[in-house]
């Protein structure tokens, strides 16, 4: 079986999908919180597609818990936005190949929009503490799973939203506030590697606090929707020292300087 470490670090890179280092370490964080903070509960994600996210779920799932997996696999007519396309066999066979045993895994074949956070907790056999959203794009569709996702988690759990601030897809960030425009009982509490985090209020503090104390990322407080929010801006780390440095600020809005970020944003859109 693949380290839980290790998978954040570098293996995650070998399964097909779209998953940063960075948000990685922002999920792994917020995991050791919850084990030092005695909450309990399942792992959960709607639009698994080949496993690239599950996979970390599912090691870090203690022995006692369950990992839900959400997608429409083969029935990709459902898919109205073609925001991915999850596959069977070879979401099975990563599982295989990083976690070894397939044995709490519960694994649901249909559309996300037919569940409610009741039906969720029922799959899982409990409630819900690290639960990732990468299903459909679409305003409805994010709204939906929000509210789903809402709905099922334990005191303490974290809802992690893929792609609301990617230009791509306005659909998100739009059913993001739709969903925030009444009264919830979870609400953003950081941004960062392509992730939104949620979660109750009760908690947001400790979770900002944790994931604060990364050195892969340059962080900053912002107000979202009139929530604080903790921006993480991921690089590695010798990237995070170059920024930080002296000669970096001497030499960043030259010609030279400005030519170094133009191949870098380049080298970075090809590894993604």
């Amino acid at each position: 079986m693949t380290s839980v470490r290790s998978y954040a670090r570098w293996q995650h890179r070998t399964v097909q999908g779209w998953l940063s280092r960075g948000a990685c370490d922002m999920i792994v964080r917020i995991a050791d919180t919850q084990q030092a903070n005695g909450v309990r509960g399942n792992m959960a994600e709607i639009g698994v597609h080949h496993g690239r996210l599950f996979i970390l779920l599912d090691l870090l799932a203690r022995n006692d818990e369950k990992a839900l997996a959400i997608d429409l696999f083969e029935n990709q007519s459902n898919n109205i936005d073609r925001s991915g396309e999850g596959d069977y066999n070879k979401f099975v066979a990563n599982i295989r190949r990083h976690v070894g045993d397939v044995s709490r895994v519960v694994i649901y074949r249909g559309n996300s929009t037919e569940l409610t956070g009741a039906a969720v907790r029922q799959l899982a056999g409990g409630p819900i503490r690290l639960f990732s959203i990468d299903g459909g794009h679409s305003e409805e569709i994010t709204k939906h799973d929000l509210e789903t996702a809402e709905q099922a988690i334990s005191p303490g759990g974290v809802v992690i939203l893929d792609d609301c601030f990617n230009a791509g897809w306005p659909g998100v960030v739009t059913g993001v506030a739709r969903f925030l425009a009444t009264g919830r009982t979870i609400q953003p509490f950081a941004i960062g590697g392509n992730k939104t985090l949620f979660a109750a209020p009760d908690y947001c503090d400790a979770y900002r606090t944790a994931l604060s104390g990364t050195a892969l990322a340059r962080t900053s407080m912002h107000r979202f929707f009139s929530y604080d929010v903790l921006h993480q801006e991921f690089g590695g780390s010798a990237t995070m020292r170059l920024r930080q440095s002296k000669l970096w600020q001497l030499v960043k809005e030259t010609s030279q300087g400005r030519k170094l970020k133009h191949y870098y944003a380049k080298f970075q859109t090809i590894i993604r």
